[in-house]
């Protein structure tokens, strides 16, 4: 459901604030490379 995926996404910014440097350039990587599969 949508609501829940926006709770998710809420949840995962948050985490996403906490983590180091390292880890954010591999979100990002990841992002980019998500949305180059669909």
């Amino acid at each position: 459901s949508y609501g829940a995926n926006v709770e998710l996404i809420e949840i995962f910014e948050h985490t996403y604030k906490e983590m180091t440097p390292q880890l954010k350039e591999q979100y990002e990587t990841h992002k980019a490379f998500l949305k180059e599969s669909k």
